[in-house]
């Protein structure tokens, strides 16, 4: 499902078998009571880390369905479970203080969201390569014969946890603008399509324009037609559409975040194309007249340079 080579008539499928299996994993951990909610991060087990991605798993899970008509159920039960896992994260102190303040913000500035979402995508690589270099130390004391340090395993866990934060956080904001697309498109579905008007039908008694007098009678006869095209799709057509081009500048909003997240603005290259492009700009305020480019005033500045001159 990660890698995107499921057909999509299988991927709903196991997207129900995976749902099903989490919930009775769930389920089990909540029978055996592994989590107390007076524990601190401290007080959990290493080896009890891992089903704290319960919650985030089951979320993705629901995110994945590919049913447009619980699409909407999914995508809300997403929700519900991200914020479940974050706030149990939380309040066992795994969160960093960025991540808390993201968590507990309702912004809806773009700008503020915008950065977040640079920070958190700069966090998810180094958290990235932070569990590759441990898992290269794991496989090379395995090739060695040597035991797993209990330490090395609850950093991993760590990592992973706080990977899983940041694409929670991440879901959580986009899920949000889904919601309200789908909601959008339930209430189109819903409200009744306007009457057709009426067209009057033409004069079949008359035949070919012959005369001037048939010519007008014909006109008038179309007077009171109805001159605006039909609609050429349905409301649920078009609102299906509005979706698409929704999720389409979703994505590309999403390649240019990355795309910029990845440049390195304190690196000698990036400052010399600053230092070009702000010099090109002064040399073209020093050779471009103030209001030269403005034609449409620019008899006006005539008009006044001749009253002041005479």
């Amino acid at each position: 499902l990660e890698e995107g080579t499921v057909p999509p008539a299988q991927q709903q499928n196991l997207v129900e078998s995976g749902i099903g299996c989490l919930e009775r994993a769930a389920q089990l951990v909540r029978e055996a009571q592994l989590f107390s909610p007076n524990e601190t991060l401290d007080d959990t087990k290493t080896i009890d880390l891992k089903y704290l991605l319960i919650p985030y798993l089951l979320g993705e899970l629901h995110l994945k369905s590919t049913d447009m008509s619980t699409r909407l159920q999914h995508i809300q039960q997403a929700m519900s479970l991200f914020n479940t896992f974050l706030g149990e994260c939380h309040r066992r102190g795994i969160m960093t203080s960025e991540d808390a303040q993201s968590y507990q913000s309702d912004t809806a500035d773009p700008a503020i969201l915008r950065e977040g979402k640079v920070a958190r995508f700069r966090r998810e690589k180094q958290l990235n390569s932070k569990m590759q270099a441990i898992l290269e130390r794991q496989k090379k004391m395995k090739d060695e014969d040597e035991e797993n340090d209990e330490e090395e395993e609850r950093e991993y866990s760590l990592a992973l946890l706080g990977m899983s934060i940041v694409k929670a956080l991440n879901n959580i904001q986009t899920t949000k603008q889904e919601i309200d697309i789908l909601r959008h498109m339930m209430a189109q579905q819903r409200s009744p399509a306007p009457p057709a008007p009426k067209q009057q039908s033409s004069d079949s008694t008359i035949g070919p324009v012959n005369s001037g007098w048939d010519l007008r009678s014909k006109l008038r006869a179309q007077v009171f037609t109805n001159g605006l095209s039909k609609p050429t799709v349905s409301l649920e057509e078009f609102a299906e559409m509005e979706m698409q081009a929704a999720l389409k500048r979703q994505e590309k909003s999403k390649a240019r975040e990355l795309q910029e997240a990845q440049i390195d603005k304190e690196s000698e290259a990036y400052l010399d194309e600053e230092t070009l492009k702000a010099r090109r700009w002064d040399n073209y305020k020093d050779e471009t007249p103030k209001g030269s480019g403005n034609t449409g005033l620019k008899s006006m500045f005539d008009v006044t340079a001749f009253m002041q001159e005479n």
